[in-house]
């Protein structure tokens, strides 16, 4: 059994006191007046992504570029401590190869003379509170410059730290345009192993710092937060073709880009072309970022290895002393195992961060450790699932399979679950606590087998790849539709045998996975796909099985406690926002799908789902309805009225309600839920009409918004994993620990990266709870707790604590049934 900690130890530092000051002396060089003209008469931004990923690769001492810097109003472009590094005329070269390559004649020539760096003295920490009590940064930049200049303390040639024996020395790495957290790794690389054939070093690594400034809502101080984990090199030749999407590669340059520009000690960062194959439709693997192009014109292109060549020999190019070093980031999907583990512990963890602590003295000091609150009462206890499952009274299974060792597993798993012995054949019926699950062989019909192969990509000339896998999509939901009978008058789950992403790349074929989703779903059927590989057969259909259920609406019962006062006799409520994009439109727009996910007060009930357009709906009914039909997506300008509509006259008069949100996801559409306006007046600025509505908000680890922490016991040594609910401050904001999930039981505390690093690691995420939204009476520790026991109650991971509460976590989940959902990317820091 782990230990129990009573408090926990952040890596997060605020000012040493109120009304401190830090000064600061940079560089800014505005976007060009003449080309925000450009952007003004076409009523559209330029296309200045990708001159910024440029700049980026070519000039990292640049410390921050600023977003939209090209819009009427912006004063700030790029920022730098070394404007020696990037001389206008060496800028205006690079900005007109760029331009050069935009539409004909839309944005000109630009002059070097018009070209000057600003320079600005600021204080990093001036600022005021906003009306919630929120600290507010006068500069919003001081979000990227704060980190950068915790960086450059950590990042002086002179400065050294010291674990188990190694010195460990940091160099930055080139931020994201536009983005707050600043990254160092340590250099030289970091061995994890011994190579068999030739007795060297190999499978490299280096220690990954990440900083970011944050607010806690509340709160008169900011937070400087840090993160520590490790980041592989990629240490052996790949030899698959597919390669992942957007892979970064880290250059430390010995030789200048283009003559007049300085080099510097931070790692630029490129990216190799997101082709799904090495080699496709001719066309090889390449740079991204227009980079070859540009490099090509300033000549400069000889500093660039041959993408094939980098990742045939990976490790010729991680030798420093063999000129520039170019390290691609290692990724699963290359094929092959690192032989070191991702993570850190908390050993290393508080180690790194005291000698830190030094390095921003006086001006930053540490937070002091933040207490854990229990249940208190015997009205409270943290009952984990000892209910039977409630759902539909009738099931039906079909198992889709080719291969009988995955067919036996499946009827398994089925059996495991459902606690029946022995395991059932197809054609049985199981009785599971008053539910009747009925099996059947969707493949009796050995014609049916076509329906999991790869999806035949048409040879059509004149169409580009995306068309032809529309093709195929289309043709093999009309197979589906044609094989199999309908089923919208019972409820249907269809387990499917399918290949894996990586073995159809491979192929050069494309993955079927979407389009039997839809196809399965006009006829009636949710699904739920397993691959045939026979590592981890019976776990994987375990969680497959379990998984299908979550679909289907089976779930444990909410446990009751207490009275009508307490939260458990309320109506929990999740509401997730989705992006989708509209494929069938030229500039393909995002729009939006709010979703609410209900679990009613009766505890027995299968959870409702409210959805635009479509009203509610069950929640396997829902699925199947967002996988058939076109999205009922809203503008973004017409979501926040929708929200508004829906709380009021459908939430609200359902009776008590605890409403869960994620921060990250939700708050650019309702800003009331950012830091600064959270809790503060009427969540939709009008008269109240909210009566017994209680709103939760849910802040992940998501760009570094939350803090790296670790368990600790005041007069005692030992630290180590926290687990539980602790007070961030008392009555409003909460961090949530999960318990260490039953696939890490093998981790261990003293496997640190740097003396053991092939270990394996886990160390649970703070989840920060912010209780937007309270009633009189209420008590807030009660609904923290509340709100963490919902993080045990997912029948899906059983045994395991999700990362969201069970209504957030419901609601989330329905974006697998969505072809055109795209990740939320949009974290904002929050000015």
């Amino acid at each position: 059994m782990s230990k129990e900690y009573r408090q926990i130890t952040t890596l997060s530092w605020i000012p040493a006191a109120p009304g401190s000051s830090l000064p600061f002396s940079h560089s800014v060089m505005p976007f060009p007046s003449q080309w925000k003209g450009v952007s003004a008469t076409q009523d559209r931004s330029l296309p200045t992504r990708s001159l910024n990923s440029t700049l980026r690769c070519l000039a990292p001492d640049l410390i921050a570029i600023d977003p939209k810097a090209d819009r009427m109003g912006s004063s700030s472009w790029l920022r730098t401590v070394s404007p020696g590094s990037l001389p206008p005329g060496v800028l205006a070269l690079i900005m007109n190869e760029w331009a050069l390559r935009q539409e004909k004649g839309a944005i000109g020539h630009i002059d070097a003379d018009l070209l000057r760096w600003e320079s600005r003295e600021v204080d990093l920490l001036a600022g005021s509170t906003t009306a919630n009590g929120t600290f507010a940064c006068a500069d919003p930049a001081s979000f990227s410059l704060i980190p950068h200049w915790a960086a450059s303390r950590i990042t002086d040639p002179a400065q050294c730290f010291e674990y188990g024996g190694q010195i460990l020395r940091f160099r930055r790495v080139a931020s994201s345009p536009g983005s707050g957290p600043v990254e160092v790794v340590s250099w030289p690389a970091l061995s994890g192993g011994i190579d068999k054939d030739t007795g060297k070093p190999s499978h490299f690594y280096s220690i990954l710092l990440t900083f970011s400034l944050q607010t806690r809502p509340f709160e008169s101080l900011p937070h400087l937060h840090m993160s520590v984990g490790v980041r592989r090199w990629l240490s052996r030749p790949v030899r698959k073709k597919y390669i992942p999407t957007n892979t970064s590669v880290d250059i430390l340059a010995h030789v200048p880009w283009i003559q007049g520009m300085a080099l510097s000690p931070a790692f630029a960062v490129a990216n190799l072309r997101g082709k799904r194959y090495v080699e496709s439709e001719g066309k090889p693997v390449d740079w991204d970022n227009q980079l070859p192009a540009l490099l090509t014109s300033l000549g400069a292109l000889q500093t660039l290895p041959d993408p094939k060549a980098l990742l045939a020999s990976p490790l010729e190019f991680l030798q420093e002393d063999r000129g520039p070093v170019f390290a691609v980031r290692y990724d699963h999907a290359f094929g092959g195992n690192h032989f070191v583990n991702p993570g850190s512990v908390p050993l290393f963890n508080d180690s790194l961060s005291r000698q830190i602590d030094a390095l921003l003295a006086p001006v930053w000091v540490r937070e002091s450790p933040f207490p854990k609150i229990k249940p208190s009462g015997k009205a409270w206890r943290m009952v984990k699932r000892t209910l039977p499952p409630q759902g539909a009274a009738e099931l039906h299974v079909e198992c889709y399979t080719a291969r009988s060792f995955i067919r036996k597993a499946l009827l398994k798993a089925v059996a495991d679950i459902t606690g029946n012995s022995p395991i059932p054949s197809y054609e049985d019926t199981l009785d599971w606590n008053g539910n009747r699950i009925h099996i059947h062989n969707g493949t009796r019909d050995p014609s049916r087998w076509m329906l999991m192969e790869s999806l035949v990509i048409p040879d059509e000339k004149g169409k580009n790849h995306s068309t032809k896998v529309q093709l195929a999509e289309s043709g093999r939901i009309q197979e589906i539709a044609r094989m199999l009978p309908p089923v919208h008058d019972q409820l249907t789950l269809a387990l499917i045998q399918i290949g894996d992403r990586e073995s159809y790349l491979e192929k050069g074929i494309s993955d079927p996975k979407a389009s039997m989703r839809e196809g399965f779903a006009r006829t009636g059927r949710l699904t739920q796909f397993i691959t045939p590989d026979e590592k981890g057969i019976e776990h994987r259909s375990m969680k497959a099985f379990l998984d299908a259920l979550r679909q289907a609406g089976f779930a444990h019962p909410i446990s009751r406690v207490g009275d009508s006062d307490h939260p458990s006799q309320w109506n929990q409520v999740g509401l997730y926002q989705f992006r989708i994009k509209d494929r069938s439109a030229g500039r393909r727009p995002v729009r939006f799908l709010p979703v609410f996910v209900a679990l009613g007060s009766d505890s027995d009930s299968t959870p409702q789902v409210y959805l635009p357009e479509w009203g509610w709906m069950s929640y396997p009914r829902a699925l199947l309805a967002l996988a058939s039909k076109k999205t009922p997506a809203l503008d973004r300008n017409a979501v926040l009225p929708w929200l508004q509509n829906a709380i009021t006259n459908q939430i609200v008069p359902s009776g008590p309600s605890l409403l869960f949100v994620e921060a990250q996801n939700i708050r650019s559409i309702w800003p009331w839920l950012q830091d600064p306006r959270i809790g503060s007046a009427h969540p939709f600025g009008g008269p109240s009409g909210l009566d017994d509505l209680r709103i939760l908000r849910v802040r992940t680890h998501v760009a570094n918004e939350t803090p790296d922490a670790y368990g600790s016991n005041e007069g005692h040594s030992g630290i180590g994993r926290p687990s539980g609910v602790f007070v961030l401050n008392p009555g409003r904001v909460y961090a949530s620990f999960a318990m260490r999930p039953d696939a890490m039981n093998t981790t261990s505390l003293k496997a640190d990266p740097v003396t053991k690093p092939t270990g394996n690691r886990w160390n649970p995420n703070l989840y920060e709870f912010t209780l937007a939204r309270l009633e009189p009476g209420d008590c807030p520790d009660t609904l923290a707790l509340w709100a963490h026991h919902l993080r045990s109650q997912s029948l899906q991971y059983h045994g395991d604590d999700t990362a969201l509460p069970l209504p957030l976590h419901l609601a989330k989940g329905m974006q697998e049934y969505l072809p055109n959902h795209e990740p939320d990317d949009d974290p904002e820091a929050e000015a």
